[in-house]
């Protein structure tokens, strides 16, 4: 480690959040009433999907562009993955150097889906 990685290191110290969680426990408040809400009967579809570098900026520029695709969107999560280090045979990656996992995370009833067949 360098000396700027050291002093950054031993300076760290973890903050609470305003809703009193840690840095790294960011999402258990959301995720738990998530759980929750679909314990009561709520609908919590989501998409994960691994594309290739080149799709990424025009697959969320297509989703945030159509209003049907939108629907109950309330975060879309973009991460960079090496496609090198999934050596599973089974796991089936984009080909290319780098790939984006996407996750489209919706909070929607599957009646407020314009497309649904439930109502």
């Amino acid at each position: 480690m360098d000396q700027i990685g050291k002093v950054v290191a031993a300076d760290f110290k973890p903050k609470a959040t305003s809703s009193g969680n840690l840095p790294l426990d960011r999402r258990t408040a959301s995720q738990t009433a998530s759980i929750a809400a679909v314990k009561r009967g709520t609908k919590n579809p989501s998409l994960a999907l691994m594309l290739p570098e080149a799709s990424v900026v025009p697959f969320v520029t297509q989703v945030l562009a159509t209003p049907e695709a939108f629907v109950g969107i309330w975060l879309i999560e973009v991460f960079p993955m090496i496609t090198a280090r999934f050596t599973q045979p089974l796991q089936k990656m984009p080909a290319g150097d780098l790939s984006f996992g996407v996750r489209l995370q919706r909070r929607t009833s599957a009646l407020a889906l314009p497309w649904s067949t439930c109502n």
